[in-house]
């Protein structure tokens, strides 16, 4: 059976939410409807071209599963909504916009703006809007037909024809394209296949636990070799023989003096979320926003948003970060475990992001460069019975929107 993704994205977006939507960005439901209507194919060829560049197929599926963009689809409406959940689709639907157009965001708005007659401001709020709903058909489309990375791009891009005869008129030059017709003829690199968590690692920076990882991969290594000298020593050699073995401390990752702009100097591990951080906005080869950074060593006491006293010196080094770079702007989203209702967990996991808001503001950075958002369970970390209980079941993420 041939799989039409523009009828089911369209289908997602009722009647009823376009006049909601039209009414929250000041437009007439007709307009709104045909802004909508150019948006979807809009970020079809998107995808599309994402999908011809190098590794292009695994970037594709990266994009698709760093967050669970399908589990949106299944409240919608009710998520259009609540005040806060709509700020945040609207806010992960910049992040998808960022990878697909960068800089040239703007010119795809004014060309939704030219072909429906809202503004571009109402193009631009309608892209980010329906980007993560675009996402989500697709996250449940290649789940339900059990699609490596390679032969879901090559369903996008069967959908070529269709979204041709629908894309707002420039958009092939846009792209760099010399008609809509070369969508997905680039290089199409190597197809890897990504789970869900490998994915988050490569759109969004380190994964979720990852910095714990780190910590323990050393010292699971030190004891799995101890293990195959005792069986090697152990064998038979026709006599009794003993092993003593001195216990030698794993290895921990090396300090770094990382030196900001202005001469102050922290001392950081290497590989650690400030380092990570640091070393980002201290790149000027034209890395791109937004970029998405995992807290490590950053951790409340149980049932409080009071950070720990080693907490308080990763935000202190945060704050010193910032300071260095005064363009940066930045979001800190937090989340939840599945544990409590959905009302607490959103509650909870904003709260902690507010709570390192207000720590880098008394740290001297201004509220004007950061936002604060909370997910809570929408998309779980992890098992709300994880063995370090409720205050490590949780993350939070530190998002650069501007450098």
């Amino acid at each position: 059976m041939t799989t039409n993704l523009l009828e089911g994205i369209t289908k997602q977006l009722t009647p009823e939410m376009i006049q909601h939507v039209s009414a929250s960005v000041g437009e007439t439901p007709a307009h709104t409807q045909k802004a909508v209507d150019g948006a979807i194919p809009t970020l079809l060829a998107g995808l599309m071209h994402l999908s011809s560049l190098e590794n292009g197929p695994a970037r594709l599926v990266n994009l698709i599963n760093h967050r669970n963009y399908g589990r949106l689809l299944n409240n919608l409406s009710g998520l259009l909504d609540e005040g806060n959940t709509a700020q945040v689709l609207t806010a992960s639907g910049r992040d998808i916009l960022g990878t697909l157009f960068a800089g040239k965001l703007n010119a795809v708005s004014e060309l939704i703006a030219t072909a429906s007659g809202v503004t571009s401001a109402s193009a631009s709020s309608l892209l980010s809007l329906t980007a993560p709903v675009v996402l989500g058909v697709l996250e449940r489309v290649r789940a339900a037909q059990g699609l490596n990375a390679a032969r879901f791009a090559t369903l996008l891009v069967g959908q070529k024809d269709d979204v041709s005869r629908l894309v707002p008129a420039g958009l092939a030059g846009v792209l760099g394209l010399s008609s809509i017709a070369d969508l997905g003829a680039g290089p199409a690199g190597t197809a890897t296949e990504m789970t869900p968590d490998s994915a988050r690692s490569a759109t969004a920076g380190p994964v979720r636990g990852e910095s714990a990882l780190k910590r323990w991969r050393w010292p699971v290594l030190a004891v799995g070799a101890l293990g195959l000298i005792y069986f090697l020593v152990g064998r038979d050699t026709g006599g009794t023989q003993s092993l003593v073995v001195e216990w030698v401390p794993a290895a921990t990752p090396a300090v770094a003096e990382v030196t900001l702009p202005g001469g102050a100097a922290l001392s950081l591990q290497e590989g650690s979320f400030n380092y990570n951080v640091a070393k980002f906005l201290a790149d000027t080869t034209g890395a791109t926003v937004p970029k998405t950074f995992v807290f490590d060593r950053l951790d409340f006491d149980p049932g409080t948003t009071r950070l720990t006293t080693e907490s308080v010196q990763t935000v202190k080094d945060l704050s010193a970060i910032l300071q260095a770079y005064p363009a940066t702007d930045v979001r800190l989203d937090g989340y939840a475990d599945g544990g409590g209702s959905v009302e607490e967990s959103k509650k909870s996991s904003l709260d902690r992001a507010a709570a390192v808001q207000e720590a880098l503001i008394r740290g001297g950075i201004s509220a004007t460069r950061m936002t604060a958002a909370g997910y809570g369970q929408e998309y779980p970390p992890a098992s709300s019975g994880a063995e370090d209980g409720p205050a490590k079941n949780w993350s939070l993420e530190l998002v650069v929107v501007k450098k």
